[in-house]
């Protein structure tokens, strides 16, 4: 799924496949077994879970992950949760 840079987007998304965000997105992002790539438009106000995150726009907000990359010139606010793939699967089962 790609957003575009003059897309805006407020709420919860829930995706079942990689996501590139070039627009605006405020609100929580769970594509916990795919990769977000947030481009350098991007702008992104949200709590993220995804396998992969890389970052060459701007991200605000609390990221779970298997694995970040940040640009040079990249922004970043918020914590980052490093999670092994054990992880990812015990929280699946268990409903969290």
């Amino acid at each position: 799924m790609v957003l575009g840079k003059e897309m805006i987007i407020r709420g919860f998304v829930h995706s079942e496949e990689d996501v590139v965000l070039n627009g605006e997105m405020e609100g929580d992002l769970n594509i916990e077994n795919y990769r977000l790539t947030i481009g350098p438009h991007g702008r992104v106000a949200a709590n993220v879970r995804a396998r992969e995150v890389y970052i060459s726009g701007a991200l605000t907000g609390d990221v779970t992950t298997r694995g970040i990359v940040i640009e040079e010139g990249a922004l970043f606010k918020g914590k980052v949760e490093i999670i092994a793939d054990t992880e990812v699967a015990r929280e699946v089962k268990s409903g969290e």
